[in-house]
């Protein structure tokens, strides 16, 4: 194929603001690495590592953007079991890392298996509702679809990540609120999930409900499950309007907000660059969930709609979560902020997630 018919028939029709908005965020995420790291004069370990990981993703968004939606829809049962696999694989032989078994390690290589599970649960929800949402009114229906998304949620539950559990079960829930499902199906799903989680209670570690209760009150365990909440809320709001300055942040550059590279970045943000820094990633947030509505609306397919809304809610969710998480508004759960935490599972799921939603846009 003569490569400018290649290059137009795929990049020709790139929505570019949303390329754009997202190297954006990867960028500001980089730009806080290197703060957090400027003042050790230890190197750059983070901050390297995650450039490279970036120049990876780079070539993920680039991949996937090339890759016809519609080729993956007869594949959707394989990757909904390859998503499987892995979650059963890294339960045997993954690594614990705070107190999750969610991590494949190699040497200095790291691979959290979850951030790609959630993008192959909206593919195969994408195809599963594009062929039988009409029908999803049905009890029968409704329960198959109901015990196809169960084994993901199990072993998630399993590892425990209850985090990761919840965003895909938000996934399932939300995209399936596009189908004719019933008002009533819904109720009873409500009340029986409320039920699973007080049900549920005795069954979580010590570290869980200690973080459930802090959530409710942080002052109860103000040097333990409520520790990285108060150090949160205290890097927030230390920034004031204009913030501290890049590199200048006291909670953060003086290591009293733990994990400031991945799950607490947002506070990082709000506490060098202040409320105007924070108001201007949302900005950026708001713009990029702006453009995936408008591709969802011009879809030309079933599968294409579902998918990018399934990506949108996927991206929105963890967005969501984390942000709450750093101002007390939700438990912590240890959810990466979209293409701005530090991690290359996170970056390139996010990204190839992404570059299928061009993929959408260029095939309209």
């Amino acid at each position: 194929m003569n490569l400018n018919i290649f290059f137009r028939k795929n990049f020709g029709k790139l929505d570019w603001l949303l390329v754009a908005i997202s190297l954006l965020l990867a960028m500001f995420g980089l730009i806080i690495l290197y703060s957090l790291e400027a003042n050790l004069g230890q190197g750059f370990t983070l901050f390297n590592k995650q450039l490279l990981l970036f120049g990876g993703g780079l070539l993920v968004l680039g991949f996937s953007i090339t890759v016809n939606y519609q080729q993956l829809k007869p594949y959707a049962a394989v990757i909904y079991f390859f998503g499987l696999v892995l979650l059963i694989t890294v339960l045997f032989f993954g690594q614990q890392i705070r107190g999750v078994r969610g991590w494949f390690v190699i040497g200095p290589l790291s691979f959290q298996p979850v951030e790609f599970v959630k993008l192959f649960a909206v593919i195969f929800f994408a195809k599963y509702f594009s062929e039988r949402g009409n029908v999803l009114y049905q009890n029968q229906e409704f329960l198959k679809s109901l015990v196809l998304i169960l084994p993901y949620l199990v072993l998630l539950v399993w590892q425990p990540d209850l985090g990761s559990a919840f965003i895909v079960a938000v996934i399932w829930l939300l995209m399936m609120l596009f189908t004719k499902v019933r008002a009533r199906q819904i109720i009873t799903l409500f009340f029986l999930a409320l039920f699973t989680l007080v049900v549920s209670w005795n069954f979580l570690a010590d570290y869980q409900q200690n973080r459930l209760k802090t959530f409710i009150d942080p002052t109860v365990d103000p040097q333990g499950a409520g520790y990285n909440i108060r150090q949160a809320l205290t890097a927030v709001g230390s920034g004031q309007w204009l913030g501290k300055g890049l590199g200048e942040g006291t909670q953060s550059q003086l290591r009293f907000l733990p994990e400031n590279h991945s799950d607490f970045i947002f506070a990082v943000i709000a506490e060098e660059f202040g409320f105007v820094g924070a108001s201007l990633l949302l900005v950026l947030y708001l713009i990029l969930f702006w453009r995936l509505i408008k591709i969802t609306k011009s879809a030309k397919d079933q599968f294409g709609f579902f998918l990018t809304v399934g990506i949108m809610v996927f991206v929105a969710t963890q967005t969501f979560m984390n942000i709450s998480m750093n101002l007390s508004l939700f438990p912590v759960t240890g959810i990466p902020l979209p293409l701005v935490s530090q991690g290359g599972s996170s970056l390139w799921s996010i990204l190839l997630a992404l570059g299928l939603v061009q993929s959408v846009k260029t095939n309209e």
